[in-house]
């Protein structure tokens, strides 16, 4: 299973745990997807060790929250 699928999996079980994307390359419909499947966020390697640190403490302090906040918005756009 890739990195898309597990995502997808994810959020079908409605998991409020963030994901962050770590990638080699950018790839501009990946990440467009997985911010529809609400990831938290998408790194590219190499990456700054503090960096990926500040980013993994920010999901877990505010993770639960954009996951809610990025579904609800997911199915307003959806509906309306």
């Amino acid at each position: 299973m890739g990195g898309m699928q597990l995502l997808e999996e994810h959020d079908t079980l409605g998991e409020e745990v963030p994901v962050i994307f770590l990638t080699g390359f950018r790839d501009s419909n990946k990440m467009q997807k997985a911010w529809a499947l609400c990831a938290y966020d998408f790194l590219e390697k190499p990456f700054d060790p503090k960096y990926i640190v500040q980013v993994a403490e920010n999901a877990l302090s505010f993770g639960k929250d954009y996951i809610r906040t990025a579904r609800r918005r997911r199915v307003r756009t959806a509906v309306g």
